[in-house]
């Protein structure tokens, strides 16, 4: 396979990623996983390690151990200040610059296009400013048209840029050192705070509703919190994947369950073959 062949695995995975979230409690029977894709076990052993770069058995437990550091990790904050603490993320800088009602109205021209990555397809779009869409979806759907509709008066161009590249390279996880990604990103007060908020964490780093929410200064405000963070048009970069259920399940995702399972363990799976992602 070459490796643009890797970025089409996940879609056929995915299912077999489902059961594997599904069975976490107990045994999981891979040769019934593997025949939830079609495969034999050895072949679905196969392409699982090509995709994640390790065996299905080893993402499984990856997987189990972020939702048990989850539970626990979340029962900890509960017991003590319940916040996030300010820093900054290890070799990646993403910073959120709020667009006015000014730049929107104008006639932004914002560039657009679609890349393959290991979760599947993104749309990516971008104004001078920096990235303000990130879309696990394709270029003629749905989510693509109701973004669009929210700027009535922009300039689109289908054409790919470099902070485009970039930001695929955050989601492959290919290592580039040093790495700022601005946001150019059309939100209100409170959902630009959210986001923010959002910043601080960490990869592998999962935290609950209330822990956001508390961050924020309005800690019984999880469910204006939630919304905030289900409006986030701009995956990955925004790490709201991070955000999970008080009882440490992962919960719903914009852009599916499943592949916030996925996007959760590979984390896992990615720090602990850098022995230099817990380095201060």
């Amino acid at each position: 396979m070459s490796n643009s062949d890797r970025f089409l695995v996940y879609n056929r995975l995915e299912k077999a990623i489902e059961l594997m979230v599904q069975q976490h409690a107990r045994s999981i029977d891979w040769a019934d996983v593997a025949a939830s894709v079609d495969l034999s076990q050895a072949d679905f052993e196969q392409l699982f390690a090509y995709w994640a770069g390790v065996s299905p058995a080893t993402f499984g437990a990856h997987l189990r151990l972020a939702g048990s550091r989850a539970k626990h990790g979340l029962k900890d904050v509960q017991q003590g200040a319940g916040s996030l603490v300010s820093r900054p993320r290890m070799d990646l800088h993403v910073t959120i610059e709020a667009m006015t009602p000014g730049e929107y109205d104008a006639g932004l021209q914002i560039s657009l296009a679609c890349y393959p990555t290991l979760f599947g397809p993104v749309v990516l779009a971008s104004t001078a400013k920096g990235i303000c869409y990130l879309s696990f979806t394709e270029m003629n759907s749905e989510d693509v048209r109701a973004f669009k509709s929210e700027f009535s008066e922009a300039r689109w161009v289908q054409q790919s840029e470099r902070l485009h590249l970039a930001a695929v390279d955050v989601i492959n996880h290919v290592s580039t050192g040093e790495m700022a990604l601005p946001l150019h990103m059309k939100g209100t007060p409170f959902q630009l705070k959210v986001w923010n908020a959002l910043l601080q964490l960490e990869a592998g780093e999962l935290v609950s509703y209330q822990t956001i929410a508390t961050t924020v200064g309005l800690p019984t405000a999880t469910r204006a919190v939630g919304s905030a963070i289900a409006r986030n048009p701009v995956s990955i970069l925004v790490p709201c994947h991070r955000v999970v259920q008080a009882s440490g399940a992962f919960g719903q995702y914009r852009w599916s369950s499943v592949r916030k399972a996925a996007l959760i363990g590979l984390e896992s799976v990615m720090i602990e073959n850098n022995p230099l992602a817990d380095s201060p």
